[in-house]
């Protein structure tokens, strides 16, 4: 199908949305994606995460991608576009963020080892769940759980 320059502008700027930034200094590759497309993987993403997709151990991104029926490059372009964040930084902060949740729901999960608090959140073993508290937290888990104590 052959269009005119005109035509493809028209389309370009009413139903698609293009996206070629640089973010956390990697450059997106161009994504062309319908409006009525890119509101339906928000919608079923927002589901997904309300079930805390998040917190089932090894989800990958090729994972959520089939969670809300679509392809992993489109669902990082909806990661990133709505959450500023990559698949992996995503999941850190959502990991994090629900921990912290539950305990200031529950403070007697203060007493607990970390290695129930780190299955609690999806982590694998209490080292990696240490290593990702401290860098989306910027303290060590047992600092910033002793401030919550005091």
């Amino acid at each position: 199908m052959i269009t005119t320059e005109e035509e493809v502008t028209v389309l370009k700027d009413s139903s698609f949305e293009t996206n070629n930034t640089v973010k956390n200094g990697l450059k997106n590759n161009v994504v062309s994606i319908s409006k009525a497309t890119e509101g339906r993987l928000l919608e079923e993403f927002e589901k997904v995460k309300k079930q805390r997709f998040y917190l089932k151990p090894k989800i990958s991104l090729a994972d959520l991608a089939a969670l809300i029926g679509t392809n992993e490059r489109y669902m990082s372009y909806i990661l990133r576009k709505y959450t500023g964040m990559d698949f992996n930084n995503y999941l850190q902060h959502a990991r994090i963020g629900y921990l912290i949740e539950c305990v200031e729901r529950e403070p007697d999960l203060l007493n607990e080892k970390f290695s129930v608090l780190a299955d609690k959140g999806g982590f694998s073993d209490t080292s990696k769940f240490s290593a990702v508290f401290k860098n989306v937290k910027g303290v060590s888990p047992s600092e910033y759980f002793q401030k919550i104590r005091n």
